[in-house]
């Protein structure tokens, strides 16, 4: 090789513009089981830790997380700043400002009780249904700022009855659970891998039950949104690509949900989970312009 095309090739390697990682904020809500915190930072839970599985396959791609709210995560969206949320079921208000890419999927939430309460639920050959619990003498607690099932949004989005008590949302969701435990309520809505932190989390607290209600037995998709302008859509494309990557080996994904779901949860709902998730790994997403 001469002197001057060896000149050439170094200069060419010190000239070379390094590629930039485009950075990805996403939002996290801290929520026992799905984002567990620990010294006030996200530290493990099903969520955090499926994202976390995710990362290697974002090329090009710088993460942050940052904790948020939800109210405060939909008003940054709608005013077009550039960011995802972690982890978010699919509503109409939400497709407004932000493209879903679905990544997981969840057994539905659960009415909980307190052990010794079970047996004053209204239930028929052993299965309870919304309006049946509604309309009992039973307190029930709530979040105001969260989204529920669709059969059961409906009855909280509307007037709910005056035996269910609003809650303000805390920094973390098991807020409920421990105005259950203390008996400021009869029951709660909950997700059972919440419920299961909240046991291994407080091995002195008194015993909790759940119970799927009968209408709202479906398991229900969760995902994250990007903001919906040319930003937010390149990005849900990226998800998408590094989600159905990691999906095409789903068994570490299948183990995430052994350990945070309660072993009844994950034998009536595991082969529904499984088909999902080989199911989303081959089926790209199909985005419209912003």
């Amino acid at each position: 090789m001469g002197r001057g095309a060896l000149v050439g090739l170094v200069l060419l390697g010190c000239c070379q513009q390094p590629v930039l990682a485009e950075p990805l904020p996403w939002v996290l809500f801290a929520m026992p089981g799905a984002v567990n915190l620990r010294d006030g930072k996200p530290y493990d839970g099903l969520v955090y830790e499926y994202l976390r599985m995710i990362e290697p396959h974002l090329e090009e791609v710088q993460v942050s997380y940052e904790l948020g709210n939800l109210m405060r995560m939909q008003k940054n969206m709608d005013e077009g700043h550039n960011l995802c949320s972690s982890a978010n079921l699919r509503s109409p208000e939400r497709d407004r400002i932000g493209y879903f890419i679905p990544y997981l999927i969840t057994p539905p939430m659960q009415v909980v009780v307190r052990a010794e309460t079970y047996g004053r639920l209204p239930l028929r050959d052993g299965r309870l249904w919304i309006d049946d619990l509604l309309a009992t003498n039973l307190r029930g607690g709530f979040f105001l700022q969260r989204s529920y099932p669709p059969v059961l949004q409906e009855r909280l989005s509307a007037r709910p009855p005056p035996n269910l008590i609003a809650v303000s949302i805390a920094a973390n969701t098991d807020r409920t659970l421990r105005m259950l435990s203390h008996q400021r309520f009869d029951y709660t809505f909950e997700y059972p891998s919440t419920v299961v932190d909240y046991a291994r989390s407080n091995p002195d607290s008194v015993p909790l039950r759940s119970v799927t209600l009968a209408d709202a037995a479906d398991l229900q998709v969760v995902g994250s949104y990007c903001t919906r302008n040319a930003w937010g859509r390149a990005m849900a494309l990226r998800i998408d690509a590094a989600v159905r990557a990691r999906l095409s080996q789903p068994e570490p994904v299948l183990a995430l949900y052994r350990h945070w779901l309660p072993v009844e949860s994950y034998q009536a709902y595991g082969a529904g989970i499984e088909a999902f998730l080989r199911q989303r790994a081959g089926q790209p997403l199909s985005l419209p312009a912003p």
